[in-house]
């Protein structure tokens, strides 16, 4: 019984959005026919649209006022139409709609973009930056909308400045601290008894002296005719060690 029921709803959200498609199809038909009464009074007919069905909608209806001449009426339901969809372009619109259209949107935009920075802010007082993020973008498409539609003035420049500031500094604050680098050791502490500790090369060991008492030491050999005294060295050699070590000698002194 309750798969039943489930059915009959979707059967029935399926025949309304169809009948939707065809009320706008039928709307649309009798506006290029120039039945401007006629299209309205379908347009009328329709209720449940998807969002684009009824956006759609909309857009018609503002067609058909505007060609009957009601265009205050007109500019109201433009006006309606710009609140809910401020970044929507027309659809299959005349010259002389899409300027109405745009003196519409020149007019609305700057309190619509205001509104939404407003938003936005409320936002992020509550430090709550993914919730007020979607509007600080939508704010930024406005304002780019704005200077397109020429409605750019010094105050919506400096709006410009605090929304793109806001985004990067709320993206900023969002994003992961980078992860601190594991901690080296320490390296042990070293006493200089341990630094010392490495072994060290062992003294050489004194010469050892020998007599001729040891063995195997031979004594010198004295050579005895070898000449010793003052006559086995020549006059002359004597005479210059004697300067060396006496002083200049004279004429008067006699060498022995």
């Amino acid at each position: 019984m309750n798969t039943i029921v489930a059915f009959g709803f979707v059967l029935a959200a399926a025949t309304t959005a169809f009948t939707a498609q065809d009320l706008l199809g039928t709307a649309k038909d009798q506006y290029a026919a120039a039945a401007y009464e006629d299209a309205l009074a379908t347009l009328t007919r329709v209720e449940q649209a998807s969002p684009d069905v009824a956006r759609q909608v909309e857009q018609y209806r503002v067609f058909c006022l505007f060609a009957l001449g009601r265009t205050a009426e007109a500019e109201t339901s433009a006006e309606a139409f710009m609140r809910t969809h401020p970044l929507d372009r027309l659809d299959d619109a005349s010259p002389r709609i899409e300027a109405m259209f745009l003196a519409v949107r020149k007019r609305l935009l700057p309190s619509l973009i205001r509104a939404e920075y407003r938003t936005a802010r409320s936002a992020l007082d509550e430090k709550n930056f993914p919730k007020g993020e979607p509007h600080l973008i939508q704010a930024r498409k406005m304002l780019a909308a704005a200077q397109e539609a020429g409605a750019w003035d010094e105050a919506l420049a400096d709006l410009g400045v605090l929304v793109d500031g806001f985004i990067e500094l709320g993206r900023g604050a969002a994003r992961p601290a980078p992860a601190e680098a594991p901690r080296q050791p320490s390296p042990p502490m070293v006493s200089a008894r341990q630094v010392d500790s490495r072994p060290h090369a062992e003294a050489p060991a004194p010469p050892a002296i020998y007599s001729t008492g040891d063995e195997g030491v031979v004594p010198p050999v004295t050579d005895a005719t070898a000449p010793f005294g003052p006559s086995a060295f020549p006059l002359r050699a004597r005479t210059w060690r004697l300067h060396q070590f006496a002083g200049p000698i004279h004429s008067d002194r006699k060498m022995l």
